[in-house]
């Protein structure tokens, strides 16, 4: 299981480079926010650590439960930070004028954005850099999430929004989004600025 998981990380490092050369406008431009991430699950790891699954069934499993809800509650408080300053984030460019409120009721398609090839690049990273390494502790399972996230007239993402099965993996999806920040350019329509809300899944396979 292990070697098999290592095989899946392997695969996205590689196809990181290669994508990259293709695409090198989509990158991870705030790492801060994957290596807080790595700090909570190390964290919860060391924590673990110091317990013996063999020689205590119970008291491993009853700490396992302890040290995964603060790990929840640590990811959560990362995301909500966030996700509110990037709410507060739009209302300044709204009061600013830069923002247009307009294309919000356009509801354009992405071959109607004159550079929306941005969002078909964005989605392809998101799938195939996904930071799999988060998941090293994981059992082998499908994991999957629907994000929700509005592109506003800087380019920036903001309000990002998750549904799926695993809490964890809804956050570390939204996170990874964030850390992305933003598309090389931003979103244009009729030669003028828009904003506008957009789903993307994103499925994580570990073998």
């Amino acid at each position: 299981m292990v070697k098999s998981r290592l095989k899946s990380v392997f695969f996205l490092v590689f196809f990181f480079f290669s994508f990259q050369s293709v695409f090198g406008q989509i990158k991870i431009t705030n790492d801060q926010i994957l290596k807080e991430v790595q700090q909570i699950k190390k964290v919860f790891s060391d924590s673990l650590k110091r317990y013996d699954f063999k020689k205590d069934e119970h008291l491993y499993s009853e700490k396992y439960r302890t040290f995964y809800s603060v790990k929840i509650e640590s990811l959560s408080k990362l995301y909500q930070d966030l996700y509110d300053r990037s709410v507060a984030d739009v209302s300044t460019l709204e009061k600013s004028g830069t923002s247009e409120n307009q294309t919000s009721d356009l509801q354009l398609g992405i071959e109607d954005i004159e550079n929306g090839e941005q969002l078909k690049e964005l989605g392809l990273f998101l799938r195939t850099n996904y930071p799999a390494y988060l998941f090293s502790d994981y059992s082998s399972a499908t994991y999957r999430c629907k994000l929700n996230f509005l592109v506003d007239t800087d380019g920036k993402f903001k309000k990002v929004k998750y549904s799926g099965e695993s809490l964890a993996f809804n956050l570390m999806t939204a996170l990874f989004l964030y850390s992305i920040d933003h598309l090389e350019k931003p979103l244009r329509h009729n030669d003028q600025l828009i904003k506008q809300n957009f789903a993307q899944p994103v499925t994580l396979v570990i073998e």
